[in-house]
């Protein structure tokens, strides 16, 4: 239980969320299943391709199971990290988006989860880090290999000089860490990316300066759901996003690319 109760903070669990999860009491099963996708983890540790397969929603599980598989990889992944160098400080940012998920989670549905749960898969195979403002995934594109920016949020404004600080340190941080794969380009697929936000937003707001970093690399894909999920309820961007919809129109995903 302390074990386990050390491994909740460190993930940054909400303090009003530990109870819940040290409450739990898993079935013989359940219990295989948290050892199954440990394994699988460690097995994908560190591999960029292939990468693991999915993990799946459990209907008969406590909502907050996929808390526990997390926190049974903690100590594989903090090996992983320790043995290629990666700062202390980075590991523990990288490790707390499982307690972020947690809290985004709540604010989206007025209760705890892990939606989906294989999002954070990722961090703990060890090809997926936060430094600073962004999170960087080590991934191949076109053959070529490339680090895919991810946003997330509750870090902040997305602030041009945060992500400036973000991509310069990222540039060192793989270098030195990752010196076998030489990234020289960065990606990102996101509804940030969307060009019809230009007709709602100033050309100055961080969201339109964060667009413009970015080389389109092919046409947006149509995706209405991602932006309602990620826009906050009731913001003027969230009211925005609902009249474009109710006008018949449609989001997409767009994406990018930049030169690191």
């Amino acid at each position: 239980m302390a074990d386990l109760l050390a491994a909740l903070v460190e993930l940054a669990i909400p303090h009003e969320d530990i109870d819940e999860v040290l409450a739990i009491r898993l079935t013989q099963a359940q219990r295989a299943i948290v050892d199954d996708y440990v394994a699988i983890m460690a097995r994908h540790m560190g591999l960029v391709q292939p990468t693991p397969p999915r993990f799946q929603p459990l209907p008969s599980a406590p909502r907050l199971f996929y808390v526990l598989v997390y926190a049974a990889a903690l100590a594989q992944v903090k090996a992983y990290h320790r043995g290629r160098g990666v700062p202390e400080s980075i590991s523990r940012l990288t490790l707390a988006d499982v307690g972020r998920n947690v809290a985004v989670h709540r604010q989206r549905t007025d209760v705890p989860g892990i939606d989906p749960p294989h999002w954070l898969q990722l961090h703990f195979c060890g090809t997926r880090y936060q430094i600073g403002r962004l999170q960087y995934e080590q991934t191949v594109q076109d053959g070529e290999p490339v680090l895919s920016i991810h946003i997330p949020t509750f870090c902040g404004p997305l602030s041009p000089a945060a992500c400036d600080d973000s991509l310069r340190r990222a540039k060192a941080f793989f270098a030195r860490h990752f010196p076998e794969t030489p990234y020289q380009t960065a990606v990102c697929h996101s509804w940030l990316l969307d060009t019809q936000l230009r007709d709602y937003l100033p050309a100055q707001s961080n969201i339109l300066r964060f667009q413009r970093r970015f080389t389109p690399s092919h046409s947006g894909r149509q995706n209405d759901e991602s932006i309602q999920r990620f826009v906050v309820a009731g913001t003027p961007l969230h009211r925005k996003v609902i009249e474009h919809l109710e006008a018949g129109k449609h989001w997409q995903i767009g994406s990018g690319w930049l030169a690191i």
